[in-house]
C-alpha cells in the first residue's frame, strides 16, 4: 500500500466534547450508558449520539479506548468520534490502539489535547479493503484471546492448588492449639502526626516503612523510601529484623518478614515470636487461607475492615513439635518453588500474545498482513 493513503485523523474523523451530566439525569436502571474516560459511570434516558462511535479518554484514563454502539452519552472528561469520511469503526478502533495515544497525555493529572490526536497519521484504505483488514484482525485477536484464556485458567488452577495446599498443611486436630499472644508479642504500630514534619532525607537515621515498601515483594522486606527522625520514633513503633509486619486494615492478614529495622505505622501490626516456632512455618501459617479466615472473624468495621488487636491475640493456632514444623516447611517451599516456577513459564506466554497482538496490529496498519 502506498503512503498516499496514509491520512491524518482530523481529516477522517471529528473528536467531539463530551458532555457533563446532572445527577438528577442518572441512575443505574436508565437505558442508555454514560461513559467516563474507561468505563461507565452510569446510565440516563439522555443520550447525546446514537451511532457506532469509539470513545477517547480525555483525562484521568487519558487516551484509554472504549469501542461503543447505539444509543450513549460521553461524559465531559471524554471525546466521542464522528465521520467526516467513510470509515469502518472497527478498522478505526484497531488503528487507534496503534497510535499509542496515553503517551500524549500532559501534565500531573494526564489529559490528552485533541490537537495532538488531530494531526497523527493513520493508513486508509478503500473502504472494502478496510473491512477484510478487520476481519483478518478479528480472527487472529479471537485466537490469541482463547490461547490466553486458556493460560489464565492454568493460573488460577496453580493458585487454588497452592491455597489448598496451605489449608491442609495446617488442619490437623491432634496438634495442640495455643492462643497467638501465647507463642508472640503482638502489638500495634503507630503514626506520629502530622507526619510530614517526622520525614527525614538523612540517609542514616530510622526506616519508615509504608504500604508501598511491600510492592513487588513476597515474603521480606529490606528496603524502605522514607526515614523518620528521631522524635518521630518516639510516636512510632519500632520492629527488627525476624519480626512479622501484618496488615491489620483494608487487605488485612498479609504477612511479611522484616530484614531490616525501622518503624511501622498503625495501619500494621508486629508479631514477634519465640523459639517453639519455625519462622518459615509461621509466615505459612500466616500467610494460609486457614488463618484469614480467623482474622476475618476478628475484623471490625462496617465498610473498610480493621483487625482487632485483642481479638488477635486471643486467635487458636496449631502448634505442632518443632521437626513437624521444618517437614512442613520443606514441602511448602518445594511446592511454592515448583508453582512460582510454572507461573513465570505461564506469565511469558502471556507476554507473548501480547506481543504477537501488538505486532500483528502493527502489520495491518503498515499494509502489510492483507494482500489487495
Amino acid at each position: 500500500m502506498s503512503q498516499r493513503q496514509q491520512k491524518k485523523i482530523w481529516e477522517i474523523i471529528n473528536l467531539n466534547y463530551g458532555k457533563w451530566i446532572d445527577k438528577s439525569e442518572r441512575n443505574e436502571n436508565l437505558q442508555n450508558p454514560i461513559y467516563g474516560a474507561n468505563w461507565i459511570l452510569n446510565y440516563t434516558n439522555n443520550f447525546l449520539y446514537e451511532w457506532d462511535s469509539i470513545i477517547i479518554g480525555r483525562k484521568w484514563s487519558a487516551g484509554a479506548l472504549t469501542r461503543v454502539s447505539w444509543k450513549f452519552r460521553p461524559s465531559d472528561v471524554t471525546y466521542y468520534v464522528t465521520k467526516k469520511l467513510p470509515i469502518d469503526i472497527d478498522y478505526l478502533f484497531y488503528g487507534l490502539h496503534t497510535l499509542n495515544i496515553p503517551t500524549l497525555a500532559q501534565w500531573v493529572k494526564p489529559w490528552i489535547n485533541r490537537n495532538d490526536v488531530h494531526w497523527l497519521n493513520i493508513l486508509y484504505p478503500p473502504l472494502a479493503t478496510q473491512q477484510k483488514i478487520v476481519a483478518k484482525l478479528d480472527e487472529i485477536s479471537t485466537t490469541i484471546t482463547q490461547a490466553k484464556t486458556q493460560i489464565e485458567n492454568q493460573l488460577s488452577a496453580l493458585e487454588e492448588c497452592w491455597q489448598s495446599s496451605l489449608s491442609e498443611s495446617f488442619d490437623n486436630e491432634e496438634w495442640k492449639n495455643r492462643k497467638l499472644s501465647d507463642v508472640c508479642l503482638i502489638e500495634r504500630g503507630g503514626s506520629p502526626r502530622p507526619i510530614q514534619k517526622f520525614l527525614t532525607e538523612e540517609k542514616d537515621w530510622v526506616n519508615r516503612i509504608k504500604i508501598g515498601d511491600t510492592k513487588n515483594q513476597v515474603k521480606y522486606i529490606s528496603y524502605t523510601a522514607e526515614k523518620i527522625k528521631p522524635e518521630g520514633v518516639k510516636r512510632s513503633r519500632m520492629v527488627y529484623p525476624w519480626d512479622f509486619i501484618l496488615s491489620n486494615s483494608m487487605s488485612f492478614g498479609k504477612p511479611y518478614i522484616m530484614q531490616t529495622e525501622g518503624c511501622i505505622h498503625d495501619w500494621r501490626l508486629v508479631l514477634r515470636t519465640d523459639q517453639t516456632i519455625n519462622k518459615d512455618f509461621m509466615y505459612f501459617l500466616l500467610w494460609s487461607p486457614f488463618m484469614y479466615s480467623k482474622f476475618e472473624q476478628t475484623a471490625t468495621g462496617t465498610g473498610v475492615k480493621n483487625l482487632n488487636i485483642q481479638k488477635v491475640k486471643e486467635v487458636q493456632i496449631p502448634l505442632p513439635p518443632l521437626e513437624k514444623q521444618e517437614e512442613i516447611v520443606t514441602h511448602l517451599n518445594q511446592l511454592h518453588e515448583n508453582i512460582s516456577t510454572l507461573k513465570q513459564q505461564y506469565q511469558t506466554q502471556l507476554t507473548h500474545y501480547d506481543e504477537l497482538r501488538a505486532s500483528v496490529l502493527d502489520q495491518a496498519f503498515k499494509g502489510e498482513l492483507i494482500e489487495e
